[in-house]
């Protein structure tokens, strides 16, 4: 069974739209648990109406705790053996969960199943591949997929099947109380996922919403929650693909943290980010970086010539040596 984890908050403009999707599914065999994060309009009562006309629909009410929360609460009360995140304000299509149990057919105990996307509005008719379909059985690349500098794996929870044991087995959960936690989850996902497999097909509709949270957040906040999850990543950096981890969030520290987060923060995550480059082995990278720090001198060599040349040849020597083995 697919257990299909839909945080609402403040949906009635589109939660019918998103439940209809999930009954007109062609594959029958899931449940629908619907976490109502404390709306304020009339959520709860579509929710209460959906779940009247099928009883594989099944609503949990909380005080509002945003959409990490919401999710935790899903992966809690879930009975399948796989997680499928849907987001109110977006749709299945059709076939979605047909097409990705068929994965699991194909690849049983696979750890992740994931679908290409169309997104409407903003963007309207553009459609998101990962890359060509295919099965990916070994950690080593996964990672090196997901952190390389062209990376093209997506760090939404949306539109994947997920093992539900594989998640509770790695104590993979949503940090709560932090916007971006889609980033903090991905970044661990891929640490860990051992098999993975890509649709070419779209399986699911992302609609962009104005007012949405990701939409009107301010910069300061961005960076100030990009700070605390760089933080527990900086801790976490392991073997293999460390050197590509670690580039990886440079380029959000350079882009999200460094623009508008406290002098004193910053330096405390910069000597943090120095020792891992000299740990990897990046001496006159982390050398330039000083130097820069406390003279003040223009940064515009270090980030957007010299780290990101570094983090080009990381990728090219982690792919030689991954097609030697």
């Amino acid at each position: 069974m697919i257990s299909i984890v839909i945080p609402v908050y403040n949906a009635e403009r589109y939660l019918k739209r998103c439940l209809d999707s999930v009954l007109n599914q062609t594959y029958t065999n899931w449940e629908a648990i619907c976490v109502d994060d404390g709306s304020k309009d009339q959520s709860g009562v579509i929710l209460s109406e959906y779940a009247e006309k099928d009883a594989r629909i099944k609503v949990f009410a909380q005080q509002n705790g945003g959409a990490a929360k919401a999710r935790n609460t899903g992966l809690r009360e879930a009975k399948g053996e796989y997680i499928f995140f849907l987001d109110s304000d977006d749709e299945l299509v059709l076939n979605c969960l047909e097409l990705m149990s068929k994965q699991v057919e194909l690849h049983p105990g696979v750890e992740m199943v994931v679908g290409s996307h169309k997104i409407n509005g903003r963007d309207a008719n553009k459609v998101y591949n990962y890359c060509n379909a295919c099965f990916l059985d070994n950690n080593k690349w996964i990672r090196f997929n997901a952190f390389k500098d062209d990376n093209c794996f997506n760090i939404v929870p949306w539109n994947r099947l997920i093992n539900l044991e594989f998640l509770k087995r790695e104590s993979i959960w949503f940090k709560e109380g932090i916007i971006h936690e889609d980033d903090h989850w991905a970044f661990y996902v891929y640490k860990k996922l051992n098999t993975l497999a890509v649709l070419d097909e779209i399986t699911y509709h992302y609609y962009v919403t104005p007012n949405s949270v990701m939409s009107t957040n301010n910069s300061k906040k961005r960076g100030e929650t990009l700070f605390i999850i760089l933080c527990d990543w900086v801790k976490s950096f392991d073997e293999p693909m460390r050197a590509l981890q670690v580039f990886k969030s440079l380029e959000y520290y350079r882009n999200y943290v460094l623009p508008c987060v406290s002098r004193n923060k910053n330096r405390k995550l910069y000597f943090r980010f120095f020792f891992e480059l000299i740990r990897i082995g990046g001496i006159k990278i982390a050398f330039y970086w000083l130097i820069n720090w406390f003279y003040k001198f223009k940064q515009w060599k270090l980030y957007h010539k010299l780290i990101p040349d570094a983090y080009s040849k990381e990728t090219k020597n982690a792919f030689y040596e991954l097609s030697k083995q």
